[in-house]
């Protein structure tokens, strides 16, 4: 009952978390906006937009805010996700001066 409670929880703060780049999961970090994750659902391939920056690095995070994957950049910022279990991860980009984070759910 405690697991399923506690994944509800972060279901439903979802808009609120963002992740920092030495501490994982912090709260109150500055979202920027402007980046298109898709397809999402996806179940492998996946492709990483922004329409007001230029994206410098791409790190996916487990729910529990564990790095589990630094996708190496492209020029096509397409990345092949298929490494990656079923379920829900978070996207940071990172951009200069500042970063954003998107849920991303792999099936």
């Amino acid at each position: 009952m405690k697991k399923i409670f506690f994944f509800l929880t972060i279901l439903f703060a979802i808009n609120n978390i963002t992740f920092s780049q030495n501490r994982g999961i912090a709260r109150g970090e500055k979202e920027l906006g402007g980046v298109i994750l898709y397809p999402n659902p996806t179940t492998g391939e996946l492709f990483v937009q922004s329409s007001k920056f230029k994206v410098q690095s791409v790190e996916i995070f487990d729910v529990y805010g564990r790095k589990v994957l630094v996708p190496p950049l492209t020029v096509l910022w397409s990345y092949y996700l298929t490494v990656l279990h079923p379920g829900i991860y978070f996207v940071r980009v990172g951009f200069e001066g500042g970063s954003c984070v998107k849920k991303l759910v792999k099936q």
